[in-house]
């Protein structure tokens, strides 16, 4: 494994980013600069990776309401017991991800 080691006193950073960065090493989350730009950069990688994932989730569903494929919902209650049942997916799914990252 490849590993770059840096001299983070040559990084600049804007005044509300280096407010921010001196505020988490005050903290005492993370024990060095380093170690919260590792996580920063990580947790940047992470969200491009889920956006991709995203997108292409949504061009398949776009592809099958252009294909007459979606459901129709006709009326405040299916459209009620539609998000209903949205909210119980998205809670279990990231109740399932908490538990995933203990």
């Amino acid at each position: 494994m490849y590993a770059k080691t840096w001299n983070m006193s040559t990084l600049t950073y804007p005044p509300d980013i280096q407010r921010f960065v001196s505020e988490e090493l005050a903290s005492g989350k993370y024990p060095s600069e380093q170690a919260l730009i590792v996580e920063a950069v990580r947790l940047l990688r992470d969200d491009q990776v889920r956006s991709q994932q995203f997108r292409g989730e949504l061009r398949a569903e776009i592809g099958r309401i252009e294909r007459g494929e979606g459901t129709v919902l006709e009326g405040d209650e299916a459209l009620a017991t539609f998000f209903d049942e949205l909210r119980a997916e998205a809670r279990a799914e990231l109740a399932a991800e908490q538990g995933s990252r203990s």
